[in-house]
């Protein structure tokens, strides 16, 4: 009586899939208004850093805001994480930007046209690891391995912020009145971004502290700087949002007003080998990304996820991103963190995000074009700020430094030198030597750990073997 056993296993099944779809409170009033100021507040917070990161990865931000609804609204609708934001990432702009060279800020940079099938084949292979069930293996990979990824990415994002302020032409810094406001935007988007939440008062609780960073640069180019017969880049300058780019279309359909791809590159021997490597790369990490988040919401929620679904629906997402001409995408660690910690635990705020971002590209664009350049870096340095695991950097001193050294700088949190040496180098191979990325070093983290896991295991073996062939003093 009580077995469950008793309960046909088709009832069983639907009650799994509701606790997976359904908030643990059940829908009320008080749920859906919740959810849907949750979804409008990181919808504009969402869209600066997909632009930011449509720079980052040298292509034009409709192809990373198209990405990010698409992406978005397919893996919060049927993922197996209800709660995570999804979109366009920094971990797929890190790995794109490898594959694409730059062309100057807000510009396709050449093989764009190879970016497309990349994440469809990326999207497929997502699909194969949730068929096989492979997104299980997501808790051997070594917590050193994660903080060096997290490390590294912030390192690559940051790296990104510095192109707005150089020449495009002569490669060099920019000068004079220009850099001087830049810099006076930038670093005030910071400072709003990161500060004003802190002020104790209601309103900027409820307003994303993005939006307020967006609306104070405008203020700043467009009531002082143009009035002083200065100016510095907005999104119109660098890569303007028009009607011809509202709306996604298939990336080998062309059109007399879009920009067409050279899509006879696709076919030929290099253009399919860097498809095939571009797309694992893209899998790889978009998978390790998005298991990684749905641990971290689910520390909040405290419900349980489906780890499989997750990586099934992002598949899906980005094969039809690639098909639209979108660069793909996977879960956003910071903008879920924020959606969990503000009360987010059901689908429908991260709906209400991506059809937000969706209204926002296809009606209101023009108002994107607004925006100044150096506050879309300000923000992404403020990300990198949280992104970064600053709590690292003493632990690796503790275990690298001699003893006295540890006790003269107060150092005690110590790990084993070998996990010091894995975050170092996770981070370094994420941006160094030229030709690696956060794909690569993730890999060389996890054979090092391996190597290390494999020589204890001996270690230990082999004292076993002497403890059982005789007598020898420590055995038991």
């Amino acid at each position: 009586m009580g077995s469950t056993f008793s309960v046909p296993i088709e009832l069983q099944l639907q009650q799994q899939a509701f606790r997976l779809a359904a908030p643990a409170q059940g829908v009320t009033t008080e749920y859906v208004i919740r959810e849907v100021l949750l979804g409008v507040t990181i919808c504009f917070a969402q869209i600066p850093e997909s632009v930011a990161f449509a720079f980052m990865a040298n292509i034009k931000p409709p192809i990373a805001l198209h990405a990010a609804w698409i992406v978005g609204f397919i893996c919060s609708a049927f993922g197996g994480r209800p709660g995570m934001v999804n979109g366009a990432t920094g971990a797929f702009a890190a790995i794109v930007g490898t594959f694409i060279p730059p062309a100057g800020t807000g510009n396709n940079g050449p093989g764009v046209e190879l970016l497309f099938p990349s994440v469809m084949l990326a999207g497929l292979l997502m699909m194969v690891v949730s068929v096989t069930k492979l997104s299980r293996f997501i808790t051997l990979l070594p917590s050193p391995v994660m903080l060096g990824f997290c490390n590294g990415l912030a390192i690559v994002i940051g790296n990104a912020q510095l192109h707005p302020f150089t020449n495009p032409e002569t490669h060099h810094w920019k000068e004079g009145a220009e850099m001087i406001w830049m810099l006076v935007i930038c670093f005030s988007s910071m400072a709003v971004m990161e500060f004003l939440p802190k002020i104790p008062l209601k309103v900027f609780k409820v307003i994303p502290s993005s939006l307020l960073a967006i609306i104070t640069a405008i203020v700043i180019e467009f009531a002082i700087v143009r009035n002083t017969g200065s100016r510095t880049d907005t999104i119109r300058d660098v890569s303007e949002f028009t009607v011809e780019t509202a709306f996604p279309i298939p990336f080998f359909v062309s059109t007399d007003d879009a920009v067409s791809y050279e899509l006879g590159n696709i076919l030929t021997g290099s253009g399919i080998s860097q498809i095939i490597v571009q797309g694992i790369f893209l899998c790889l990490v978009g998978s390790i990304e998005s298991l990684m988040t749905a641990e971290v919401v689910e520390s909040f929620t405290k419900e349980p996820g489906d780890g499989d679904r997750t990586v099934l629906a992002m598949g899906v997402g980005n094969v039809i991103s690639g098909f639209l001409g979108g660069m793909g995408g996977n879960a956003m660690i910071g903008l879920s963190t924020v959606n969990c910690l503000n009360g987010g635990k059901g689908r429908l705020g991260p709906c209400v995000t991506a059809v937000g971002i969706m209204a926002c590209v296809m009606g209101a664009y023009p108002l994107l074009n607004f925006i100044p350049v150096a506050a879309l870096a300000g923000i992404m340095l403020v990300v990198v700020l949280h992104t970064f695991k600053w709590f690292t950097i003493p632990m690796v001193l503790a275990a690298l430094l001699p003893k006295f050294l540890r006790e003269k700088l107060s150092l005690q949190r110590k790990v084993p030198r070998v996990d010091a040496i894995v975050i170092i180098v996770v981070t370094i191979l994420c941006k160094w030597p030229a030709g690696t990325n956060i794909a690569i070093a993730v890999g060389v983290g996890v054979a090092i750990c391996s190597m290390s896991y494999a020589w204890n295991s001996a270690d230990t073996l082999r004292g076993l073997q002497m403890c059982a062939g005789g007598p020898v003093q420590g055995c038991p």
